[in-house]
């Protein structure tokens, strides 16, 4: 077991965790001090698993916690916590290895592939991180992306599959935390990061009469610009949405595709250079 040191947070994001404690509102995970916010569509979990009470449910009970104590975790290697009590969202199922874990169905039995990997959507997450930071990782090495940005959800009406989400709920949610009226992805915690990646550009266009994502992190409506990144040869291409803001506050938006895709190299490649352009124009450590 490892404790896991508590390191001051922004005052905004304690604000945050009192302004929705009422209503249980799913904040997030990772580390609330990173330059880099990584914003979903909506977890691949149903609200029968049994995870989903310390992932999603207790999610602000546990951060509170963890700002009060420091909440010890355990390390795992096989994606199981033993003990809801040792779990921390502040860096969960700790120990998971940078290769994928999947399931394969051979002759009626199912097989586990890289049993102390992690979800695909995790393992673009840390390799996207990696390509920023210029770090060369091996599929025996742990996962560490917690520790360098902060990860929530569009919508937190979830299922196992998109497909199986209530429309909606889907909606009402969304418009909830990121509508015209919300008080959620508007307020000064997630506005303070000058790096936003909204892996959902989906629900960018497909939810447009809901919400404005320029709107909401606060550009004007010329501001976007859409690069096109092929990605194989006789392959269709696919698409970044960038916006950039320069100045006192200078702030990095962009819009791509869910990291629960097969991500060409490319197309990574391009999300992480443009964040390291921007770093470097304005002296922004990662």
């Amino acid at each position: 077991m490892e404790k896991i040191n508590k390191a001051s947070c922004p005052v905004s994001f304690v604000q945050l965790l009192k302004a929705t404690q009422e209503n249980n509102e799913y904040v997030g995970c990772g580390n609330p001090n990173a330059s880099i916010l990584i914003i979903a569509s909506e977890p691949a979990i149903a609200p029968d698993e049994e995870r989903y009470k310390w992932e999603m449910a207790k999610n602000n009970e546990k951060w509170h916690k963890w700002l009060t104590n420091g909440v010890s975790e355990i390390i795992v290697h096989d994606g199981v916590i033993d003990d809801i009590s040792k779990f921390s969202p502040r860096f969960p199922y700790k120990g998971q290895k940078y290769s994928v874990r999947s399931e394969v169905k051979k002759n009626e039995v199912t097989h586990i592939r890289s049993v102390a990997g992690t979800s695909r959507t995790w393992y673009n997450f840390q390799k996207l991180l990696d390509l920023v930071r210029g770090v060369n990782r091996s599929k025996a090495e742990l996962l560490d992306f917690h520790d360098w940005c902060f990860t929530s959800e569009l919508n937190t009406c979830c299922s196992k599959k998109s497909s199986e989400v209530d429309e909606e709920g889907r909606r009402s949610s969304i418009a909830k935390r990121a509508g015209k009226s919300n008080r959620f992805f508007s307020s000064d915690f997630f506005q303070g990061f000058p790096i936003v990646i909204v892996a959902s550009r989906n629900y960018v266009h497909r939810y447009r009469d809901v919400f404005s994502v320029g709107e909401l992190f606060g550009f004007p409506a010329d501001s976007k610009r859409v690069m096109s990144v092929p990605t194989r040869k006789g392959g269709r291409n696919w698409h970044l949405d960038i916006y950039t803001r320069q100045g006192d506050s200078p702030k990095l938006l962009v819009c791509c595709t869910h990291f629960a895709n097969r991500m060409s190299e490319e197309y990574m490649k391009a999300i992480a250079s443009t964040i390291r352009e921007f770093c470097a124009d304005n002296n922004i450590k990662i």
